[in-house]
């Protein structure tokens, strides 16, 4: 759930909520809730992003804060439907010690504009990879690990208030990523190695 305000000459504001539940099984292991809120700036075509997310696990009191600055360029005035997004964020957790900084790219291709003139489906893909260095706490292992993902959506527009969508995802990380794993949480991975997954979502706005 997302929730922004434009106050104008540029600056805006946003506050969400993220939630992840298992409804197939009666564990509350891997359920999480994110609460996050943020402010940026755009002047011409650079956006600045500074923002605050709070990881809350319902099994555990482990719950984390994490900071994030970024920075993306839109490039349409450049290179119009071809419009590919760089962005550069930083992020500093506390619970972990971590420092991360991730840069990808996004792209969202107006398939039926270029068919037909319509604009009620496009193919939404972005591309991000992450360096993570931990420094190490009492009980918490230092070191750093690296992550890729790419993604791909098909976006359609129900109507303009309503869009469906459907997708997939591949995330890699690094070997040395499995040492930053809590064997406490009980993960049913080891951290790295490659993974593919699929999904589908439904977004309304007003």
């Amino acid at each position: 759930v997302d929730l922004g305000y434009d106050f104008g000459a540029g600056f805006a504001a946003y506050i969400g909520y993220w939630g992840n539940y298992e409804v197939a099984n009666n564990n509350d292991r891997f359920e999480e809730s994110d609460l996050y809120a943020g402010l940026t700036y755009t002047i011409k075509n650079i956006t600045f992003d500074v923002g605050v997310i709070n990881y809350i696990y319902p099994d555990n009191d482990d719950d984390e804060w994490e900071w994030k600055v970024a920075i993306s360029y839109d490039t349409t005035e450049l290179l119009g439907d071809f419009n590919v997004c760089p962005s550069i964020a930083y992020f500093y957790n506390n619970k972990l010690d971590a420092n991360t900084i991730e840069v990808g790219l996004s792209y969202s291709a107006p398939v039926m504009k270029w068919i037909n003139g319509d604009n009620w489906l496009s193919i939404d893909s972005s591309a991000v990879y992450g360096y993570v260095c931990r420094e190490g706490q009492v009980g918490r292992a230092a070191g750093d690990y690296s992550y890729f993902q790419i993604k791909s959506d098909a976006v359609v527009s129900i109507t303009s208030y309503c869009k469906w969508s459907i997708g997939i995802r591949y995330s890699l990380a690094s070997n040395n990523s499995k040492n930053f794993i809590d064997p406490a949480r009980l993960y049913p991975y080891d951290g790295c190695g490659s993974y593919v997954w699929f999904g589908s979502a439904i977004s309304f706005g007003f």
